[in-house]
């Protein structure tokens, strides 16, 4: 039977051991970035686990590629796929806990990740931007910054830096949850006011200084997935609404793949 496994690269550690993200998913795994041995030690341990997304930001796409190709080394019965995406950590873990909350085929719950980060605007609060480097900051913001007096800055994913006044009017107030980290202020609590809310212990989205440069509160308001079986692979039998397979990159639907 197959199985799928989450592995969501945590930037702001470099060293240990891959370990749940929360104990009551074991599915989704934090990674350390600095070691590319780590992946395919855990496989060892983990008999069951028969496909494996990695999920990275695009900083560490390059760390990430390289655990998925030492694991795919020492374990060629797993198939490995890497995505990453210009989102926050809060995010990733959201994304991958939402994608797998109800059983299915790791080719559906890879597209469910898919769709949902595709859709999911996320960010985070900072008091600094003075080491901040994605998004870029404008010089403005940089000596607002060093100036006493300031309220803050929210950095979008994908997006810009922004007021930390203007959240509420930048926010888009859509019918995701809203997620965030543990200790979130209140301009983050009142965020796009809706019914459902869930927050992640601050412990299982790593350290926000390593990728933010000062202390900062992630969130992420959670896109939707769309009710899309796929088709079949014909290689491996996963199913995906890709037109080639995440897993063993078969063409799966061949009228949607550019001539080369």
């Amino acid at each position: 039977m197959s199985c799928l496994a989450v592995m969501i690269v945590d930037p702001s550690r470099a060293k240990g051991e891959p370990g749940p993200v929360d104990v009551r998913r074991p599915g989704v795994v934090a990674v350390p970035s600095g070691d590319p041995k780590c992946l395919a030690r855990w496989l060892s341990a983990a008999q069951e686990v028969s496909h494996v997304v990695v999920l990275s930001r695009p900083e560490m796409g390059r760390r990430a590629r390289l655990l998925a190709t030492v694991a795919s080394g020492q374990h060629p019965s797993v198939a490995v796929t890497v995505h990453v995406e210009d989102a926050s950590q809060v995010a990733l873990v959201a994304a991958a806990h939402r994608a797998l909350e109800s059983p299915c085929e790791p080719g559906v719950g890879y597209d469910r990740i898919r769709q949902i980060l595709a859709t999911t605007v996320s960010g985070a609060l900072v008091a600094s931007v003075t080491k901040l480097n994605r998004p870029r900051p404008s010089f403005g913001q940089h000596l607002r910054s060093i100036l006493p007096g300031g309220q803050g800055f929210v950095a979008y994913h994908g997006g810009s830096v922004v007021n930390a006044t203007e959240l509420s009017s930048r926010h888009p107030h859509g019918t995701g949850d809203v997620v965030l980290a543990a200790g979130a202020p209140d301009e983050l609590t009142r965020l796009g006011g809706l019914l459902q809310r869930q927050v992640l212990p601050a412990a299982t989205v790593g350290d926000s200084k390593a990728v933010y440069g000062h202390a900062a509160t992630e969130f992420a308001q959670l896109g939707v997935t769309q009710a899309d079986p796929g088709r079949e692979c014909p290689v491996c039998q996963e199913r995906s609404s890709a037109s080639v397979c995440p897993f063993c990159r078969a063409v799966i639907d061949r009228e949607s793949v550019p001539a080369q």
